[in-house]
């Protein structure tokens, strides 16, 4: 990352002198940054309706960052890791119309990095800091065909969200770090129907789910009005979602599709008051202005669509010439909470 020319550029590339180094900020920074992921699954079949799962998915992240810029910065090759383990442990039971399932899971974190220690102060300082977090989720989910082309399904689950590595460390770059986050827990209701038919060479298919989330430590990249183009994650403190997924899909004899998919999630804030610490003004609980208020920085309304021919036997046979067209489209939404800009 390096940022150390005395310009300030626009978007046509013209630019004008400046009086500082780094049209940003200065720096001539190495990042290094190494990642490790692992999987393993084992499944044991009891009899031809009942089976076992055992999974476990481990993730892990190290990196260094080595400013030139300031060589006597004390954080310079100082290491943030971050190590995730999750583990799961499910029973299913299936029959020809019918099948269900129940699990649980162990979410394990470490995460090491540093922080910047009383802020504006004549003690302000960095320090190592490091933390261990143990969750335990479980779920269940079912399905049960209603006729023999339209299924209908079912689950709910108390699930855990891990912070991922640039949403805790940021990227050394725009993404500011922010070692105090903590994972997401939520309440996850699904339910849906899957509708699956042919009709001699034409093929449809349908779907339909009805989401709700019911998530506290909701993880929210923020973003900046202002000249600073950093942003950093945070968490607030619940949040409820209502939304629903729709599809459709046409084949005909394996040469014509075209299709699309549509989402819809309302996702506000419900947190009533905010917990204010470590502040050097004010402490204490008070109103959550955006009570209510449509979460910015996430699209709510999208879709996309496609189209396609496929001719086969192209030049030899086995061969399959592809041609497609994707659309996709995202509705207009806030950046910050709405309700807090000047009535119009």
């Amino acid at each position: 990352n390096v940022d150390t020319l005395a310009r300030k550029y626009n978007w046509k590339g013209e630019y004008v002198t400046s009086t500082s180094a780094g049209e940003g900020y200065l720096t001539d920074a190495t990042i290094k940054e190494r990642q490790w992921q692992a999987n393993a699954n084992l499944n044991y079949v009891i009899d031809d309706h009942q089976s076992v799962t055992l999974n476990n998915v481990f993730t892990a992240m190290r990196r260094k960052s080595d400013d030139k810029m300031y060589p006597d910065d004390e954080m310079n090759n100082v290491p943030q890791q971050l190590t995730k383990n999750i583990t799961g442990l499910g029973y299913q039971v299936r029959f020809q119309r019918w099948n269900a399932n129940i699990f649980g899971k162990m979410y394990r974190l470490y995460s090491s990095t540093y922080k910047l220690m009383d802020q504006f102060t004549d003690n302000q300082r960095w320090e190592k800091v490091s933390d261990r977090k143990h969750r335990f989720g479980y779920g269940a989910a079912a399905t049960y065909y209603i006729l023999p082309s339209l299924q209908a399904k079912v689950s709910f689950e108390r699930a855990f969200r891990m912070p991922e590595t640039v949403e805790m460390f940021g990227d050394g770059m725009v993404q500011k770090s922010n070692p105090d986050l903590k994972p997401e827990s939520s309440n996850n209701f699904n339910a849906g129907l899957l509708f699956d038919q042919n009709f001699g060479p034409h093929r449809m298919q349908a779907e339909v789910n009805y989401i709700y989330r019911d998530t506290k430590d909701f993880i929210l990249k923020g973003v900046t009005l202002t000249s600073d183009p950093t942003t950093a994650y945070d968490n607030i403190g619940k949040a409820i979602t209502n939304g629903f997924e729709a599809s459709a899909n046409y084949d005909y004899n394996q040469r014509l599709h075209f299709g699309g998919s549509l989402t819809y999630q309302d996702i506000k804030d419900r947190e009533h008051s905010v917990q204010t610490e470590k502040s050097y003004v004010d402490q204490g609980a008070t109103d959550n202005v955006s009570y209510g208020q449509r979460m910015p920085n996430i699209p709510y309304f999208f879709f996309n669509a496609s189209a396609g021919y496929n001719f086969h036997n192209v030049m030899a046979r086995g061969n399959t010439l592809s041609i497609d067209y994707d659309c996709d489209y995202v509705y207009k939404y806030y950046l910050t909470f709405p309700g807090l800009g000047r009535p119009t």
